[in-house]
């Protein structure tokens, strides 16, 4: 409604909102009492409260009983401490971060309200009389008129702009029916605000809802159960995800760009495919990795089972493969990647993933982070369990030789960068010690040219 009210202040004139105290007006006295606009506002904000949030809640649970109570805070014990941050995290940035998602879609339909309920009750003229509605019936998408219904209606509640009634308005007062009218828009925008509330406080929950039903699989296994709060910001995250993409298509089928939606949509599913085996499979393979060479060795005993989780190891490898990234773009520490590697991650970061060919990302970036995970997870497995049994060594040995050959790969890892930081020295120090002696003899060189040119001067001489 904030964000709202400059906007709203532009389209209506002064003359509609005379009745409204204008703090900055030079006649204003602070210590006065305005004892009927304060009377005026509280009974607004009443009203408005009954209509946003008493009868939706009423009508939703009429429309289905098992809708409310909402559901908050339900959660194992051992998993009370992330639930905690969990929620911190909502009730810090969750407001901000809404507010500055829908500020930018309802400005627009707000605009497109005011003015269609205004043309439809033939209120223009003492309303707006201003041609801004001409421009703003070209460029507002009428599809989703609903959706500022009660936007418009509550931000022009609290306009601040007060002025002497004309004498213009006469008119408009002896007409028998301007009253009704009047009356039919504030019906109107009461109606406005009471569907839009409902279906806001509805849709996005179900939505939710919806999606953490089906990922109660994952959701169960860390000890969240099913969540309100949650599930209502997943479900405006989707919704807004379809407006986006609902007034994309309008907006280039409009204008008839059709060849540049086809291409956007081509770049789309390229990017959700590239972006489901970055997220997904290469995760998987290094938390598996991880989980073979640290935790597996570890924690299982040599005559135990080991059990794999893979969503633990999903996890895991979603971790550390993030922290390697922000490690080889954003510091200068090289022990962790190579200078192909980090020629590759800088140019995503500086060209774009949308500007770079499909084919290079496959080959160089994807293949090559499976290929040499699959490489580390294969290979040992292999040999441990075809060559071992081949020369005759017993199943305990072999049991052990698979359990700790990736261990014994991991601890080849520091030793390689031991060997590299040893090379990079040597290299330092032999190209320091051949720039000392270079320049140690051109130092001679010089001493010897000048001793030659004072002998010559004193021969001369």
């Amino acid at each position: 409604a904030i964000s709202c009210m400059e906007l709203i202040q532009k389209i209506l004139q002064k003359r509609v909102l005379w009745y409204l105290l204008d703090v900055a007006e030079p006649n204003y006295k602070i210590t006065k009492l305005h004892l009927g606009p304060i009377l005026l506002a509280f009974a607004l904000h009443g009203v408005m409260v009954v209509i946003v949030l008493h009868l939706p809640i009423k009508t939703i649970s009429l429309i289905s009983q098992s809708f409310f109570p909402l559901q908050i805070g339900v959660y194992e014990e051992d998993s009370a401490l992330r639930l905690l941050i969990a929620y911190t995290c909502l009730i810090r940035f969750g407001p901000w971060w809404l507010v500055s998602l829908i500020r930018p879609s309802i400005r627009p339909i707000v605009h497109k309200w005011i003015i269609t309920i205004s043309s439809l009750l033939k209120l223009s003229d003492f309303l707006l009389g201003d041609p801004l509605r001409d421009r703003a019936n070209r460029n507002v998408r009428p599809l989703f008129l609903v959706f500022g219904l009660a936007e418009g209606s509550m931000v022009s509640l609290y306009g601040s702009q007060s002025d002497t009634t004309c004498e213009e308005d006469t008119n408009d007062q002896r007409d028998k029916r301007f009253m009704l009218r009047i009356g039919v828009m504030f019906v109107l925008a009461a109606l406005s605000m009471f569907l839009v509330s409902t279906t806001f406080m509805a849709l996005p929950l179900l939505v939710g809802r919806e999606f953490f039903h089906s990922i109660s699989f994952f959701t169960i296994s860390f000890g969240f159960k099913h969540d309100d709060l949650c599930a209502f910001s997943i479900g405006f995250c989707i919704l807004r995800g379809l407006y986006i993409v609902t007034c994309f298509v309008y907006d280039h089928l409009v204008t008839e760009k059709t060849d540049l939606l086809v291409n956007h949509v081509l770049i789309f599913i390229r990017n959700v495919l590239l972006f489901s085996i970055w997220i997904s499979i290469i995760p998987g393979l290094l938390g598996l990795l991880i989980d073979l060479m640290i935790i597996i060795p570890s924690q299982v005993l040599l005559d135990e089972s080991s059990v794999y989780i893979l969503y633990h190891n999903w996890l895991i490898g979603v971790v550390v493969l993030h922290i390697w990234i922000i490690l080889t773009m954003y510091t200068g520490i090289n022990c962790f990647t190579t200078v192909a590697w980090r020629e590759k991650l800088q140019r995503i970061r500086s060209v774009g993933i949308n500007r770079l060919p499909f084919k290079w990302l496959i080959r160089d970036v994807i293949d090559s982070i499976i290929v040499s995970l699959l490489f580390t997870l294969c290979v040992p497995y292999v040999v441990v369990n075809s060559l071992f049994p081949i020369l005759g060594f017993s199943s305990e040995v072999n049991l052990a030789v698979q359990r700790f050959i990736w261990p014994a790969i991991l601890t080849l890892i520091p030793i390689w960068f031991i060997v590299k930081l040893i090379r990079v020295l040597i290299t330092y120090i032999h190209q320091l010690e051949f720039d000392n002696r270079y320049k140690v003899g051109e130092r001679l060189m010089d001493l010897t040219d000048e001793q030659a040119g004072v002998t010559t001067t004193k021969t001369n001489g």
